[in-house]
């Protein structure tokens, strides 16, 4: 049961992320094409860092109520589950900072080296 679970949420995993690959495609291809507002209606969760590689901040509600949910839930459960059984708590908090990871990659600026000039816009 635990074996089809996790095929069941890698298979979610992996959908979500030819489904985020498909429109950082459209977009660039829109972009090559100059079409100006051909996905004016999407927004980035959590933008670029403006040095260095990975994102910053939430700039959008359902980023900080992601960020937020995210903390509501590792805060409390990592005392007790660090008083309780280490090799639990390590699992625990892997498969946190991995869903975090994947969120940010999903709905997340693409990551990349910045500079913090201009032509990194």
């Amino acid at each position: 049961m635990f074996r089809a679970t996790v095929a069941r949420s890698m298979e979610t995993l992996i959908r979500c992320r030819h489904q985020a690959l498909r429109e950082r495609e459209e977009t660039r291809l829109s972009r090559e094409r100059g079409d100006s507002g051909a996905r004016a209606d999407h927004e980035y969760w959590f933008p670029a860092k403006r040095y260095g590689w990975g994102w910053g901040p939430p700039k959008t509600w359902q980023g900080w109520l992601f960020l937020t949910v995210w903390l509501a839930v590792i805060l409390p459960a990592s005392p007790y589950l660090a008083g309780r059984s280490l090799p639990l708590f390590l699992v625990f908090f892997a498969v946190m900072i991995i869903v975090l990871l994947t969120v940010c990659y999903l709905k997340g600026e693409p990551p990349r080296w910045r500079r913090g000039t201009a032509t990194d816009e």
